[in-house]
């Protein structure tokens, strides 16, 4: 896969490191676990995403919920709610940057791709899921108003 190569500064320790990022990339997700393993999300093709959209829109929890916090609430579920986990067993999320090399924090306070523009080819598989493809419709719905009432 082909992606673009981002400079990232870290908030917490100020330090600067190299990462991929999608260029432009609507629907497509690079999902992050905090042990800096990636995996690939296309949500428009994905049918456990929109298995999940369709729960999250007819949940009670989340009835006269605007489009927009709807969506939302989507991404910052989705990966701890249905994707398998990593190697050493962390989630994989949406909306999280890579991890720190130095300090291990994901969080960010700039990040902007590299000037002149660098593309690189990352092997990055698809997230996959296991257990949830396991799971009956009642399983999954009562995950589902576990993960929202953590919130």
């Amino acid at each position: 896969m082909k992606l673009g190569l981002a400079t990232y500064q870290c908030a917490d320790c100020l330090h600067t490191f190299d990462a991929p990022l999608f260029r432009e990339a609507y629907g497509e997700f690079l999902l992050w676990s905090k042990q800096g393993n990636v995996a690939y999300l296309n949500a428009i093709e994905d049918v456990v995403y929109k298995e999940v959209e369709d729960l999250l829109w007819t949940h009670p929890k989340t009835l006269g919920m605007s489009s927009l916090n709807c969506s939302n609430l989507l991404q910052k579920i989705y990966g701890s709610l249905t994707c398998d986990r990593d190697q050493v067993g962390n989630s994989f999320e949406i909306g999280t940057h890579p991890p720190c090399p130095l300090c291990k924090s994901q969080n960010m306070d700039a990040w902007d791709f590299k000037t002149p523009s660098e593309v690189i080819e990352v092997e990055v598989k698809p997230i996959t899921y296991t257990n949830w493809v396991t799971l009956t419709e009642q399983e999954k719905f009562r995950l589902l108003d576990v993960k929202i009432g953590t919130l």
